[in-house]
């Protein structure tokens, strides 16, 4: 049953990829999600990773309409990772994606993981009934992928930055 459920979190979220290509349709989809933590300066051995470190955080938010991304870094000193510091990130490419005219649209679909800390919580509710008040879209359905099974266009983005 969980990888029925998560098999159909996929076909959910590459349908409505899809459609956000689609130009007759006023539909954006987006991604997003927190990278994992990365150090600065980079351990080169072990013994470095007991030195200590600057962190660094990264979220990315992934417009699949235009298949680009959009990444928001800051380090510990500046903010935490928790799910106000996702909210501000995440409302910083709204702002600029209204800027490009990317919005505003009828229906906006952010998907995510479905972690409770940074994604699944009041805060990033909020976020969402302040894009509509703003006027980014009249309508957003926030969607999740099975827990477990979340393997979305950021993780690519990620990887890229990894290696």
């Amino acid at each position: 049953m969980h990888v029925r459920k998560a098999d159909s979190g996929y076909k959910h979220l590459n349908a409505d990829i899809k459609k956000s290509k689609d130009t007759s349709a006023s539909l954006e989809v987006l991604t997003f999600d927190t990278q994992q933590t990365l150090s600065i300066p980079y351990p080169s051995h072990s013994q470095a990773f007991y030195q200590r470190q600057l962190w660094l955080y990264n979220e990315c938010v992934h417009v699949c309409s235009t298949d680009n991304s959009y990444m928001v870094m800051w380090v510990e000193g500046q903010g935490k990772r928790g799910s106000s510091e996702v909210a501000s990130a995440i409302l910083k490419v709204l702002n600029e994606l209204h800027k490009k005219k990317i919005l505003p649209v009828n229906e906006l679909i952010p998907w995510s993981d479905g972690c409770t800390g940074q994604n699944k919580n009041f805060f990033i509710v909020v976020l969402w009934s302040y894009a509509i008040q703003r006027g980014f879209a009249s309508k957003i359905r926030l969607r999740f992928l099975v827990s477990g099974h979340t393997f979305l266009l950021c993780d690519r983005d990620f990887s890229h930055i990894e290696k």
